[in-house]
Parts: structure tokens; sequence; C-alpha cells
């Protein structure tokens, strides 16, 4: 598993995936946040091993990891997205339904 509070690579590679698809393909912030989350997160299983992501509370209270590789405007338009009481199941939901979305989507080759 990996931890981007621990794994740096993984921390710029969120950073990079963020940026890319909100100021290149004009993705809204929040969705795109979403996207990257749930798309690391599901392709190195930390939904699985516990230890790999830290709690919500310490990503509240220290930031997350990515912000050390994010421009000052990016970080400035992240922090308009912040909504206090939001929980990790929360976040998993909001992940689940946009993989759910995209399945229903998807035609069968």
């Amino acid at each position: 598993g990996v931890n981007p509070n621990r794994a740096k690579t993984f921390a710029r590679l969120g950073a990079f995936l963020l940026t890319t698809l909100h100021e290149t393909y004009q993705l809204d912030l929040e969705v795109t946040g979403l996207l990257v989350t749930t798309v690391l997160l599901y392709t190195w299983a930390s939904f699985i091993e516990e230890q790999t992501s830290p709690p919500l509370e310490e990503i509240v209270e220290k930031g997350p990891a990515i912000q050390q590789y994010l421009s000052a405007a990016m970080l400035q338009k992240l922090s308009r997205l912040n909504r206090p009481g939001r929980t990790a199941q929360h976040f998993f939901d909001q992940g689940l339904e946009l993989i759910l979305a995209g399945a229903e989507r998807t035609e069968p080759v």
C-alpha cells in the first residue's frame, strides 16, 4: 500500500493529475478532485489496507499531501471547496457513486 504523506511520488502524481485535468481539460475542480482521489485510492487498494491512507482528521489538520506540489492558485481554488462535517464515509460513498455512474454509461465491447 501507499500513504501519500510518506510516498512523495504518489503525492506528486495526485497533484499532476488534479492540475492537468482541471487546467488543461477544464474539468470542474470538485469533480476532478473526487475522480483523482477515487482512482488513486482504488488503484493502490487504499480502501482495503487501512494503514495506507491517513485518517481524515490528519488530512484536515495537516492538509493533503499534494499541497506542496500545487501552485498557489490551485491551492486557493481547493480551499474554497472545504466543507466542514464531511466524513471518510462521505468520500467513500461519493467515489463509489462515481465508479457506478461510469459503469452505467459504459457500453460492452
